[in-house]
């Protein structure tokens, strides 16, 4: 009952029945659809799905999977999955697909903290009755896939521990070692690129590029040393724990810059990061390109979808408000 007369809910419910009806009409008024899903948040989403799932047994998702083709209808649909869901649908996906999706899976394990990893872990199971440790678990035999079973099970450390001296101590030996043995060997790539907290990690990348005679970043150095699905983890990491905003700006640059835009990436970003920091990935992609990110979208894309993703694009994260 309580539920019932709490005011965001109400409203949430109004724009469910008012969404519902734009939708079950014979000609959508796609203008107004937009401009309703486009003035929530993603809470307010999951009360509209949820309530006319329960009146008129009939989902949002299903309703926009019939009215609407192609990428436009897999970004509206994600936007009425949590989250936490949908990365465990598109994990699901990628670990079960005829060729696994590396890169997707790469972008979640790296890009997302533990506890976020284990809420996707709770939608894992809630739909594929799996855990991802279990999915995990059965490449086992490969470098890879104990990485990222290593990321899955421990905890990144807050705050600043390290004093200069001890992150040049840590360079040193990496610099001895080689990065490519710490794209091969777990209890190396623990030390640094898992057990360390984002203000130490970010030290010692600083100070990695201060002593490396080539004066090289460390992503960089990643890039020319370590193979294969690896060495995508370990600069994934690199550029996710520095600035993640930086990372997705970095990651949509690959989707649409060039020929054909990948538009499964383009979706699951701004979809995901539409109400966390879509303002910073714009200036990212400005800064990685030159170019407004809506002046790409507007060149690769056209269309409805074109709309839709400019209007997403330009959303004031704080507010969930164009």
């Amino acid at each position: 009952m309580e539920q019932e007369e709490d005011p965001e809910i109400q409203e949430a419910v109004r724009k469910g029945e008012e969404l519902y009806k734009l939708l079950s009409s014979r000609k959508v008024n796609v203008d107004a659809v937009f401009n309703l899903i486009l003035n929530t948040n993603n809470f307010e989403r999951q009360v509209m799905q949820s309530y006319t799932d329960s009146n008129y047994q009939k989902s949002i998702i299903g309703l926009l999977d019939n009215k609407f083709p192609g990428s436009l209808k897999d970004i509206l649909i994600y936007m009425f999955y949590s989250p936490y869901e949908l990365d465990a649908r598109l994990l699901h996906n990628a670990l079960h697909a005829f060729k696994t999706d590396t890169k997707l899976v790469v972008e979640i394990f790296a890009s997302r903290p533990k506890w976020y990893l284990e809420l996707i872990d709770q939608e894992y199971k809630k739909i594929f009755k799996l855990t991802l440790k279990s999915e995990l678990e059965k490449y086992k035999h490969k470098d890879f896939y104990k990485f990222l079973l290593c990321i899955f099970e421990t905890e990144r450390p807050e705050g600043k521990h390290l004093e200069i001296s001890e992150a040049e101590k840590i360079v040193e030996e990496m610099l001895k070692t080689g990065l490519k043995n710490y794209g091969k060997n777990l209890e190396l790539f623990k030390k640094v690129f898992v057990d360390k907290s984002r203000e130490d990690f970010i030290l010692i990348c600083r100070v990695f590029f201060k002593n490396n005679p080539k004066k090289k970043q460390l992503y960089a150095a990643c890039d020319e040393q370590v193979g294969g699905d690896n060495r995508e983890l370990l600069k994934a990491l690199v550029y996710s724990i520095c600035d993640c905003s930086h990372y997705f700006g970095h990651n949509l640059k690959k989707a649409i810059v060039g020929l054909g835009t990948n538009t499964k990436v383009v979706n699951r970003i701004l979809a995901l990061r539409s109400e966390i920091d879509i303002d910073v990935i714009r200036e990212r992609y400005l800064g990685e390109t030159g170019r407004e990110l809506i002046q790409d979208i507007k060149g690769d894309t056209s269309g409805d979808y074109c709309k839709f993703l400019c209007m997403l694009v330009n959303r004031n994260p704080s507010t969930g408000t164009q």
